[in-house]
């Protein structure tokens, strides 16, 4: 009996599944803070100085993270590290809809900076290895894409809610709900 392997997926569609996957954790994930810093200061009475601290937090998470994604990316439990950054991604964003504590905002920001930074860094490895392999290294673009696609979308998401008259915390709800809609896995 002959055993096939399943042939690799094409490289425009695991391009386009890396676009999605920055959407969601960098676009979404790490920069939807921006759009929602406003709302959070007013809902949350924090300072500038608190504002930037709740920043400063997500750039050491993401350093952090960057770093020791780095020692990972040519491992063969790369995927599983790829997937946790994904879940802890989702998982911070979505707290931002119940998180009121100051140490608390700080916590989930550092846990998005660390999570984006794994699936920027191993998302990158695992697109670039495959489509370099399929002699369409040029597909790099459409993954990198997805960042902008994120923050575009995002903005979109926000604008819209903050218009229907969303609180802050409804807000972030939208921002994990769009960033869900980016990273759920789909059928093969």
């Amino acid at each position: 009996m002959q055993h096939r392997s399943a042939a690799p997926p094409a490289p425009t569609a695991v391009a386009l599944a890396g676009a999605l996957m920055m959407a969601a954790a960098m676009g979404i994930g790490r920069f939807a803070y921006t759009p929602l810093l406003p709302p959070l200061q007013e809902t949350l009475g924090w300072s500038v100085s608190q504002a930037g601290d709740v920043a400063a937090a997500n750039f050491l998470g993401y350093m952090i993270g960057a770093l020791v994604a780095a020692t990972l990316a040519h491992r063969p439990e790369r995927r599983l590290w790829l997937a946790a950054g994904m879940l802890a991604s989702a998982a911070s964003t979505a707290a931002g809809a119940v998180v009121v504590s100051f140490a608390a905002w700080l916590s989930i920001r550092f846990a998005s900076g660390v999570a984006s930074a794994f699936c920027l860094v191993l998302g990158t490895a695992a697109v670039v290895e495959h489509i370099t392999m399929q002699g369409r290294a040029q597909l790099g673009a459409l993954h990198f894409a997805g960042v902008g696609l994120g923050i575009v979308g995002s903005v979109a998401v926000l604008e819209c809610a903050r218009l229907a008259g969303v609180s802050m915390f409804g807000q972030w709800g939208r921002s994990a709900s769009a960033q869900h809609c980016c990273s759920a896995p789909r059928g093969a």
